[in-house]
């Protein structure tokens, strides 16, 4: 738990078929900006560059994640609104 509150970033990469809120959620609720794949069912709220982003591929997680790295204000809202 505490290395998960000192992170920046979080990625989250659900398993075929199956996805793990409790994963997804426990990472929101670390401050930290969260990246996770596409899902069949997101949970009710969550918005892609509102609150979470979303990757499609390794290529754009890679963009993303040197983006956000750079950008810290912007990362910090978005995981401030995800975490809210």
């Amino acid at each position: 738990v505490q290395e998960l509150l000192r992170c920046k970033i979080v990625v989250i990469a659900q398993r075929d078929e199956w996805e793990d809120h409790y994963r997804l959620y426990e990472s929101l609720a670390s401050g930290a900006l969260v990246m996770t794949d596409s899902m069949l069912a997101p949970p009710d709220g969550l918005k892609n560059t509102t609150n979470v982003l979303i990757y499609d591929n390794l290529k754009s997680l890679e963009r993303l994640v040197r983006y956000y790295l750079k950008h810290g204000d912007k990362r910090k809202s978005i995981a401030r609104h995800g975490m809210e």
